[in-house]
């Protein structure tokens, strides 16, 4: 039926993709041509209108709808309704991904300490102590640091790093000035340089996802709702017309599958199955991981502290060039050596992961190289990975004193099947090839199976290696069978026995508890027809952890004594403690009464409050770790807000935790006339901080208090006043204190 044109708006009911609209719109007829308000199309969520040409009507601006690619109109004149059918390509693009979850840095105090790990052994006739010690102040501008190693009988003392720490964890930067580790490049090795080195950390931001995320999405074509259901997780979410995008985030990487369920307003339903593998060899597109490094090479590490080689200089980046394809470079060189090596990363759809590097040498005149190629899938109910490393005889990396002799070869090759709770079957190979067309020609290779799983309610290990070498015309094979059987019983205690060719043993182990308290550990066996004798006993305490072990295998035997933990100072407080770990927290927590305090659960082996404050270590740096206290033993009268908090220090830094608002005076008491009987209920009070109304038996709280302000206390017919303890806080603890409320007229004096 034609359509008779209105130039004049008239009002219609509106229809998109056969669901009716709440809301009508207004329409007009052109010569044939449908327009409708850019407004009404925005409600409807049509993106499209908004690059389409408008034609102004009555101030208001109309689009035909006809010149909107993907939408199609009609006007059914006799129910005045306007008939919209628009394909998912007109409404905007929503994509759904895991939120930035960075946390703030806590208030950082600063911070001295010195950590400790002695030893003083005797096997056999010989006698000998030995340490290590770490050392360093650190604050907001950074950590200065140094460690040191003591060995011999003249405690021959060996500087072993120095340096200075700055992080700048919003940017995911890191420097270091002084000693360090270098990145290993494609076919390198770290090297222990003295310099500086700046670059890329990920690790200052543990919350996020480095790795390209799996996407699944699809369109609708009305609000609908999309749910995802994997192995590890399930999601749901509410759509609006359209395509849409959702990013996974599997608590696995590797091989996953996903199932999608899209239900629309209308009760249409449709299910897809989609594949997936992740990898945390790639970056994801966006980011970018450098590093340039220079300075001296070490050299004796850990038996000279100041023996400093060659000057080197290197420089690696890795960038995604893709969400499946992420490539690495580095350059390395030393008036020894120079390497170049290039390396890339690839994940093949839904099958598994490639990896390929290789470098080439130049030194001394010759030039050399080496490649590696790895293949590996990963899955929740089996996983595969196989590599291949080869080197030419020429090839020589920084930092290496000689040349190989002759080429090198290693074959990897790894697998494992899980059996649910029937346990895991676990296969692998390992061969070593050097000297490769030369006569000092050798080869090493290992073959292992094993399984493991839970028998009786312990925990069973069994398996077969066997070893095979050959060097200089001569070859061996060994054959080694071995199992163990580990049960519980009871907490932090175990029951193990060990079995392999030629040893036999049984173990018993109480580990050590996170507070304080002691752990011991005792063996019993045969080593090769041989006595094989163990014992150790380990005692924590708030200072540190201190241990005794014997030994006796046969004609050798040896007792060790142990004490590790550190001293730490931050602000105005100095402790010791049973560990240095990588962060630190000062406890405070406000009241007379001490209370436990725990670290992600733990308690720890010293209590706080009552004056008292708590140095807490083994936090994780720039992460969550929940502190809390046990509000069970305050006081109702302390000024306690919460019973828990976060900290987030740095590395090495230390976090301000504070409990309770030490600036507040909080008091509790009873008021008394002079004759002894107590004030009556709805008395009211009032002081210079503040006033309140007085409970049953004269009881009164107040939030905070002056020491020895005046109480003026207004009866229906009288005053009297009372002055507050001028020495501590007003009954904080014991029994209730009784303040004696004396006749007062107010004109005497002024609050």
């Amino acid at each position: 039926m034609a359509q008779a044109d209105s130039t004049a708006p008239q009002p219609v009911g509106l229809i998109l993709n056969g669901m009716a609209m709440a809301e009508p719109g207004l329409l007009v007829i052109q010569d044939g041509r449908l327009l409708t308000r850019v407004e009404d199309l925005r409600q409807l969520g049509i993106e499209a209108a908004l690059t389409t040409a408008v034609l102004p009507i009555d101030g208001q601006d109309y689009v035909e709808l006809g010149r909107i690619a993907g939408l199609s109109a009609q006007f059914d004149a006799e129910q005045a309704n306007l008939k919209i059918s628009a394909s998912p390509e007109v409404f905007p693009h929503l994509a759904f991904a895991p939120q930035d979850t960075r946390i703030p840095l806590s208030p950082i105090l600063p911070a001295q300490f010195l950590g400790y790990d002695l030893t003083l052994s005797s096997w056999g006739a010989k006698a000998q102590l030995s340490g290590l010690l770490d050392a360093g102040i650190s604050g907001k501008w950074g950590v200065l640091g140094s460690t040191f190693l003591l060995t011999g009988k003249g405690l021959h003392t060996a500087r072993l790093d120095t340096s200075y720490r700055r992080e700048f964890p919003d940017q995911r930067l890191r420097l270091v000035l002084g000693d360090s580790i270098s990145r290993a490049g494609p076919g390198g090795q770290p090297l222990r340089f003295g310099g500086f080195q700046f670059g890329t950390d990920f690790g200052l931001d543990p919350q996020a996802i480095n790795f390209p995320l799996p996407v699944v999405g699809g369109s609708v074509a009305l609000p609908s709702t999309v749910e995802l259901l994997s192995q590890a997780q399930r999601q749901s979410y509410d759509v609006a017309p359209g395509a849409f995008a959702v990013a996974l985030q599997p608590r696995m990487t590797g091989a996953g599958q996903v199932t999608m369920s899209i239900r629309d307003v209308s009760g249409n339903s449709r299910q897809v199955v989609r594949n997936f593998y992740t990898s945390a060899d790639l970056l994801r597109p966006g980011l970018t991981d450098f590093n340039l490094e220079a300075g001296a090479l070490r050299q004796d590490y850990g038996a000279a502290s100041n023996h400093y080689g060659a000057f080197f200089a290197a420089a690696g980046v890795r960038h995604p060039f893709a969400s499946w394809f992420t490539a690495q470079a580095r350059v390395e060189t030393s008036a020894d050596a120079s390497v170049v090596g290039l390396g890339g990363s690839i994940v093949a759809g839904a099958l598994g992961e490639v990896s390929a590097s290789g470098s080439l040498s130049a030194a001394r005149g010759k030039t050399g190289y080496v490649a590696r190629v790895q293949a590996r899938r990963s899955t929740p109910t089996y996983s595969l990975s196989a590599s291949i490393e080869t080197a030419s005889r020429d090839f020589q990396s920084l930092g290496q004193s000689v040349f190989q002799t002759g080429a090198r070869r290693e074959i990897a090759l790894a697998g494992s099947v899980s059996l649910g709770r029937a346990g895991g079957i676990n296969l692998a190979h390992a061969f070593l090839g050097e000297g490769g067309g030369t006569p000092s020609a050798r080869s090493f290779s290992m073959t292992s199976a094993s399984y493991n799983g839970s028998v009786l309610g312990g925990g069973f290990g069994a398996g077969v290696q066997r070893t095979r070498w050959r060097s200089a015309g001569r070859a061996g094979t060994h054959w080694s069978l071995f199992a163990s059987y580990t049960i519980a019983i009871g907490p932090h205690k175990r029951v193990s026995q060990f079995a392999e060719t030629g040893r036999v043993a049984t173990t018993i182990d109480m580990s050590l508890p996170d507070g304080r308290g002691y752990g011991l550990r005792g063996l019993v066996g045969e080593d090769h027809g041989t006595p094989w004798l163990e014992g150790a006993l380990a005692v924590r305490t708030a200072a540190g952890d201190f241990g005794l072990q014997a030994n006796k295998r046969g004609a050798f035997s040896g007792i060790q004594a142990t004490a590790s933990g550190a001293i730490i100072r931050v602000g105005d407080t100095v402790l010791a403690t049973p560990r240095l770990d990588y962060a630190f927290a000062l406890i405070d927590v406000a009241g007379d009464e001490t209370v436990t305090v725990t670290l992600e659960n733990r308690e720890l082996p010293r209590q706080a409050g009552g004056g008292r404050k708590v140095i807490a270590t083994g936090l994780q740096p720039y992460a969550p770790n929940h502190i809390g206290i046990d509000a069970s033993s305050i006081a109702i009268d302390a000024a306690l807000i919460s019973a828990d908090a976060l900290a987030t220090p740095g590395w090495r830094q230390a976090a301000a935790v504070h409990f309770g608002d030490s600036s507040r005076r909080p008091a509790r008491f009873r008021l008394v006339e002079t004759t002894g009987r107590a004030i009556p209920v709805g008395a009211t009070f009032r002081s210079r901080t503040g006033g309140g109304i007085v409970g049953y038996d004269g009881e009164v709280w107040m939030d905070d208090h002056t020491p020895g302000d005046a109480l003026i206390v207004t009866l229906p017919d009288r005053q009297c006043r009372s002055f507050l303890p001028t020495t501590g806080a007003a009954g904080a603890q014991g029994q209730m204190l009784k303040l004696p409320c004396e006749p007062y007229i107010e004109t005497e004096a002024v609050l």
